[in-house]
C-alpha cells in the first residue's frame, strides 16, 4: 500500500515546508513528511528515496544509522548534481511518524544547507550547532 502511495496515486502528506529566499537561491527544498503508521521509518525513508528516481553517480546510495542522538540519513547524489536526502529518527512504527526530505539542485555545504539541516533537527527535538563542524580536522604536531 505504501509503495502505491509513493508511486503517484497519493502523495505523502507534507506537514511543513522550509521557506526562505536563501533556500530558494541555493536550490534547497526541505519538507517535513508524515510517515504513516505501520511502516518503519527506515523503510519509509528508503521508499521516499526510490520514488525520486535519481541514480547515484557512483552506484552507491549513502546510508547512515542514527547514532548517539543524531538523525539517521539515506541519500542519493546523482551525476548531474541533484541530491535527495531523507533524515529521520527511528520511532514506533505503530504510530504515525515524520521524516525530513531534502531535494537539492546542487551539492556542497553552505550556510543555507546547514540551516535546513538545523530546521530538520529541531522538528525531532534535536539541536545542531549554529555552524557546521569543520570538514577536515587539523591537528598540530607536537613541538
Amino acid at each position: 500500500m505504501i509503495a502505491a502511495l509513493l508511486a503517484g496515486q497519493v502523495q505523502p502528506r507534507v506537514l511543513s515546508i522550509l521557506e526562505g529566499e536563501e533556500f530558494v537561491r541555493r536550490g534547497i527544498v526541505a519538507e517535513l513528511v508524515e510517515r504513516p503508521p505501520g511502516i518503519p521509518d527506515e523503510q519509509f525513508a528508503q521508499q521516499l528515496i526510490e520514488v525520486e528516481g535519481l541514480r547515484p553517480w557512483n552506484g552507491q546510495q549513502m546510508n547512515f544509522p542514527a547514532v548517539d542522538g543524531h538523525m539517521a540519513t539515506k541519500a542519493v547524489y546523482s551525476g548531474d548534481g541533484r541530491e535527495v536526502i531523507v533524515k529521520y529518527v527511528p520511532g514506533d512504527a505503530k504510530q504515525p511518524g515524520k521524516v525530513c526530505r531534502f531535494r537539492l539542485a546542487r551539492g556542497g555545504m553552505s550556510e543555507a544547507r546547514w540551516n535546513a539541516y538545523r530546521w530538520c533537527a529541531e522538528a525531532f527535538g534535536l539541536s545542531l550547532p549554529q555552524s557546521p563542524p569543520p570538514i577536515v580536522r587539523m591537528e598540530q604536531a607536537p613541538h
